[in-house]
């Protein structure tokens, strides 16, 4: 059975063809063992957008999941068992989905493919100032929901800012898809941020900032 409608299909081929410039590869690591229904979707629907366009590459990791995550650093199992599905931009390695990017969370996603296309970065420039000047390797948590409006504008701004600075990784993690994560990080509302340093939390907050402000937030702690 088909994720995207026909129509969806046309609309996204031609927002495609006006819009990609350079290639986009997207890896997509596939739990099958401990998540194999979101792991299904996801290879279903991204091997639907891989047709819509050659310039979008998808690459599938059904197997050897651990060296996977291991050489990325994405140490998952710190927080909990499931290891997928975890999508990850190959020249914005620093951008990291956990789960699907379903709902009001889609058209995010959709945007970082042009964004990263296009090398266009879509940011206030005070913000872009603050977020540039970070020196330490940062880890910015955005836990959402798909029916969550506001989610979309932490999303983004995080991924624009790890755009900027591949100090900044940005991880979204779909909280009901990761339990474990979403219970390690009290989430209790949506978006919740935490902000990561060498693995410990050095803030957290709910609720979506003006970019500017939620760039001074993460300058702020990388000193602590």
């Amino acid at each position: 059975m088909a994720v995207l409608s026909d129509s969806d299909k046309e609309a996204l081929k031609k927002i495609f063809e006006e819009n990609l410039n350079s290639e986009v590869e997207i890896e997509i690591i596939l739990d099958y063992e401990k998540n194999p229904e979101v792991s299904k979707i996801a290879e279903e629907l991204f091997t639907e957008i891989k047709s819509l366009s050659n310039k979008i590459l998808i690459n599938f990791v059904r197997s050897d999941i651990d060296k996977v995550l291991e050489e990325k650093k994405l140490r998952i199992d710190t927080y909990g068992n499931r290891k997928g599905p975890i999508i990850i931009f190959s020249k914005y390695p620093n951008i990291v989905w956990y789960g699907l990017p379903a709902g009001e969370e889609f058209p995010v996603f959709l945007e970082q493919i042009l964004h990263i296309s296009s090398e266009h970065i879509h940011l206030p420039l005070e913000a872009a100032k603050v977020i540039h000047e970070v020196s330490r390797p940062l880890d910015i948590l955005i836990f959402v929901t798909p029916t969550c409006p506001y989610c979309p504008i932490a999303t983004h701004g995080s991924s624009m800012f790890s755009m900027v600075n591949k100090n900044i990784r940005t991880i979204i993690v779909e909280a009901t898809e990761f339990p474990e994560l979403s219970e390690k990080f009290n989430v209790y509302a949506v978006p919740k941020i935490a902000i990561l340093g060498d693995g410990k939390v050095l803030d957290s907050w709910e609720g979506a900032l003006p970019e500017v402000e939620f760039a001074r937030r993460i300058k702020k702690v990388e000193g602590s």
